[in-house]
């Protein structure tokens, strides 16, 4: 007889086994396998290998709610004012509402506002949030709010474009270890950010740590539509050593091991162009 056959009642006792396997599972010996847990009304949650020991999954957990989920910002531009958007963040579960900090998908949303306030149930808070305007065209931005106790928080979109008569390139400055120093382009430009050939003059930079740039003796004069600045890095560290710079709005500052630095900074460009006579460029530390 070969191997590969299989006797009637060995298929009949087969059959029967598998019969009895299926039972078990579909009344309570099985588990369930999206979760890991045991299914059926004796199930308990503390056995789920996602479970912290000190924390009962029972218990209310931390939740904030906004004031809208998404904000519609218009046309944002380099020139003038910074946007400043705000939003009423509220506790709305039964226990109190530790807001950890926040996770941007853009760095250039910023929150004004410094991480670990506290919600007691039914508080509401209103929370003022910067949004720079980078890049040209339509613009799409999110920002999750994180709580304590690894507790899901709230997420805000932002729906923007950005149009400005002159813009930096790069929008942003990020200093590298060794650079002393960056060139900053200003480009005049349409609503679509083509460029636009008419000249203007950059007049100057507020803090003075950057010069206007100019072509050198027997270079060609900039095109029309062109404009420069060169930021001293140098500069930049020693205003931000004086102790009045503590105070000063235009920096940001952060914790490092060797001390408190500062981590970015905002130039006003001043120029004679009369859509855009103030123009808005951020340099982060490294």
């Amino acid at each position: 007889m070969s191997s590969s056959r299989i006797t009637t009642s060995t298929a009949l006792i087969l059959g029967i086994a598998l019969v009895a396997a299926g039972l078990y599972f579909k009344f309570g010996g099985g588990t369930d396998v999206t979760g890991g847990a045991p299914t059926g009304a004796s199930a308990d949650p503390e056995r789920t290998p996602a479970a912290r020991k000190d924390v009962d999954p029972r218990a209310p957990r931390p939740r904030v709610a906004l004031s809208s989920d998404r904000l519609q910002l218009g046309t944002l531009s380099q020139c003038g004012e910074p946007k400043i958007a705000e939003i009423i963040l509220t506790n709305d579960g039964e226990v109190p509402a530790k807001v950890d900090g926040w996770i941007s998908s853009c760095g250039c949303i910023s929150v004004l506002t410094e991480p670990g306030f506290l919600l007691d149930p039914g508080d509401a808070r209103t929370v003022p949030i910067r949004i720079d305007a980078w890049g040209v065209g339509t613009k799409n931005a999110r920002l999750d709010f994180r709580l304590a106790g690894n507790a899901v928080g709230a997420r805000l979109v932002f729906d923007y474009a950005v149009s400005s008569p002159i813009r930096t390139r790069p929008s942003i400055v990020i200093r590298s270890e060794l650079s002393k120093g960056f060139l900053v382009e200003l480009e005049r430009s349409a609503d679509d950010g083509s460029h636009v050939d008419e000249a203007f003059n950059v007049l100057g930079v507020l803090p003075p740590v950057a010069t206007v740039w100019a072509p050198a003796e027997g270079e060609a004069p900039l095109d029309p539509g062109w404009g420069g600045i060169e930021i001293d890095f140098a500069a930049i560290d020693a205003l931000a050593a004086e102790p009045d710079s503590a105070n000063d709005p235009a920096f940001e500052w952060k914790e490092s091991p060797k001390g408190r630095k500062w981590r970015s900074i905002e130039l006003l460009i001043r120029t004679d162009l009369p859509v855009c006579g103030d123009l808005r460029v951020r340099v982060r530390n490294h």
